[in-house]
Formats: structure tokens, sequence, C-alpha cells
């Protein structure tokens, strides 16, 4: 029993290492970016981490005055590869 809790728990913890990130949309015309829909509990911090940079950069490429005022279905502009 011991065994099968410990195995559980280290399931548990590879599980949520391997969660998939966030995935863009290529934009053909401008290499290395692309375009990502935001959905809902998303917020600019967690975004930009996904995709490898900051909130601040990610809020000055898109014009967004206020972080917080991201709702779902804006579509962002993001650094992809």
């Amino acid at each position: 029993m011991k065994i099968a809790f410990l195995s559980f728990c280290a399931l548990s913890a590879l599980a949520s290492l391997t969660e998939a990130r966030r995935a863009c949309t290529p934009d053909i015309v401008h290499p290395g970016f692309g375009s990502y829909t935001v959905v809902g509990g998303d917020n600019l911090n967690d975004i930009a981490k996904d995709f490898g940079t900051t909130s601040t950069q990610l809020a000055a490429m898109n014009g967004i005055p206020d972080p917080d005022s991201i709702k779902p279905g804006n579509n962002l502009v993001v650094p992809c590869v």
C-alpha cells in the first residue's frame, strides 16, 4: 500500500511537470512571432512565461496599458518558434 501511494505521488508530480504549454499560431509574414487567443483563467504573467518573455514585454508588444485587462477571446502577439 505504501509503495502504491508513493508511486501515485511520483506520477502525479511528473504529470504536473509535463503539462502542455500554451500553443501559438505562427505568423508566416513575421517569422518568430505568432498569435495566441486568451482563454478563461489566463493572466498575462502566465502567458508570458509560457512564451519565454515577461508580462511587461508582452504588454508592450500588444499595446496593453493594464495587464489585468485581458479577456477571453483577445488575440495576443507572442514570440513563437
